[in-house]
């Protein structure tokens, strides 16, 4: 691959986009499509009617908030069941007709839209956690990237800046708490440092380290009188 000056940044984009297109292929557009308004439904559903069904909760159960938590529950998962049910018979309908081709064909279109997203988002979060200088080479250096940055700036706009900045705020601050810990850490290694050298036995002086000790000038007068 480095041959080919190919990054695992490179590598990383083309898996993740090859496996978006077969999945997209494999469920097809409209199956796709009908499972995510499923559960958008039900959600839908679940929000706009759950405080009409509390009150059958609420002579089972006596806490307030738990009555409705378990009727939005109840109301999400009958309403799922209905609309997969639904959904399911129109989706048999297009598989046995004659479009079901061209229905793999889109959700090949659709499964590469998807990995894109997240191939931006991705670059995004690393762009405004890292800063612009600070990205890995396997980013900063990948062949795809101007490809990348393209569907960034693309998508940029549509993001609220609430988002944005709420983003880039706790991003901001997450880096401020590592590098406030990397100076502690570094201000505690050198506090060890001094203490070590403030602590070490101080060295003898040349005098004392060179001859005899006491005790051995001792056994070698000795020795010298005996043999004499």
């Amino acid at each position: 691959m480095e041959a080919l000056g190919l990054t695992v940044g490179d590598i990383t984009v083309v898996g993740i986009l090859g496996i978006a297109a077969l999945m997209g292929m494999a469920l097809g557009l409209v199956k796709a499509i009908l499972f995510v308004a499923s559960w958008v439904g039900a959600a839908a559903i679940s929000y706009f009617t759950y405080q009409d069904v509390t009150p059958y909760f609420l002579e089972h159960i006596q806490t307030q908030r738990i009555a409705e938590i378990s009727a939005a529950a109840a109301v999400f998962v009958v309403a799922l069941i209905v609309l997969f049910f639904i959904f399911s018979r129109i989706w048999k309908r297009v598989k046995e007709s004659e479009f079901n081709s061209l229905d793999r064909s889109l959700g090949l279109l659709g499964g590469l839209v998807v990995g894109l997203l997240l191939v931006c988002s991705a670059y995004l979060a690393a762009h405004w956690e890292l800063g612009e200088d600070n990205l890995p080479p396997y980013i900063a250096e990948a062949r795809l990237r101007p490809y990348v940055q393209y569907g960034a700036d693309t998508i940029r706009p549509f993001l609220p800046p609430e988002v944005q900045e709420k983003t880039k705020s706790v991003i901001r601050e997450t880096r401020n708490r590592a590098e406030d810990a990397k100076k502690v850490e570094n201000a505690l290694n050198k506090l060890n440092k001094l203490h070590g050298l403030t602590t070490k036995e101080p060295s003898k002086p040349a005098d004392q380290q060179k001859g005899y000790a006491t005790p051995s000038r001792r056994d070698m007068d000795r020795l010298f009188e005996s043999k004499q």
